[in-house]
C-alpha cells in the first residue's frame, strides 16, 4: 500500500511542485517498501511518483512499489542526477525536503546539484503523527520527537505496524542504526 496520492494532495496547498523523501521512515510510509538508511529516494510530484534506488534493491522495489517510475542509481548517476532529470522533464521549480532529517552535507549536495528551490517541508510528513495516525505500543503518539526503545511496537493507521527489534548504535554518518521487524 502506498500513500502517494495523500502526499500529492498536500503539494498544491504548500505551493510545492514535489516532495523529496530521503528519510527511511517516510519512504516506507510513502511507498510501502522498506530500504535501509539512505538506500532509496522517493520523489512525489503533482503528476508522477518516482523511486530511485541501487541495483541491490531494484527488483524487490519493483515487486512492492506499483505506482511509481523506477530509476536506478549508478556510476555518475546518483540521486541528485536522477532528481535533476525529473526537474527538467516536469519543469519543477519548488521541491519540499525533510529538513528535520536531512544532514547539512546532504542538503548542500542537493542544493548544488538541483536547478530548483529546496523548501523545508518536514511538517508535510509529520502531519501523520499530529493527525493521530501514529501509535506506540497501542497508545496514541502526537509527538514527532518521542523516544522509542527496543521492543516497542510502532503503528501508523493505513501503513501497518513495525517492532523496533534492536538498536545497533551510530553509523558513520552519525545516524542511529536499528533493526525493525515489519508485521505483514
Amino acid at each position: 500500500m502506498d500513500h502517494f496520492q495523500e502526499i500529492r494532495e498536500k503539494l498544491a496547498e504548500r505551493e510545492l511542485d514535489a516532495m523529496m523523501l530521503t528519510n527511511e521512515a517516510n519512504r516506507l510510509y510513502a511507498t510501502g517498501f522498506h530500504s535501509t538508511d539512505t538506500d532509496g529516494l522517493a520523489l512525489v510530484t503533482r503528476k508522477n511518483t518516482y523511486y530511485f534506488t541501487d541495483s541491490r534493491y531494484t527488483e524487490a522495489a519493483q515487486r512492492v512499489i506499483k505506482n511509481a517510475v523506477m530509476r536506478e542509481v549508478g556510476a555518475g548517476r546518483g540521486y541528485g542526477v536522477l532528481v535533476e532529470e525529473v526537474i527538467r522533464e516536469e519543469g519543477l521549480q519548488k521541491i519540499g525536503f525533510e529538513d528535520a532529517y536531512m544532514t547539512v552535507q546532504d542538503y548542500e549536495r542537493y542544493r548544488k546539484a538541483l536547478s530548483c528551490e529546496l523548501v523545508p517541508a518536514t511538517d508535510l510528513m509529520l502531519q501523520y503523527i499530529t493527525a493521530g495516525k501514529a501509535a506506540i505500543d497501542g497508545l496514541p503518539c502526537e509527538k514527532p520527537d518521542k523516544t522509542v526503545s527496543e521492543g516497542m511496537k510502532i503503528s501508523v493507521r493505513g501503513l501497518g505496524k513495525i517492532k523496533l527489534a534492536q538498536v545497533n548504535g551510530k553509523t558513520k554518518k552519525d545516524r542511529i542504526s536499528v533493526v525493525i521487524h515489519r508485521y505483514v
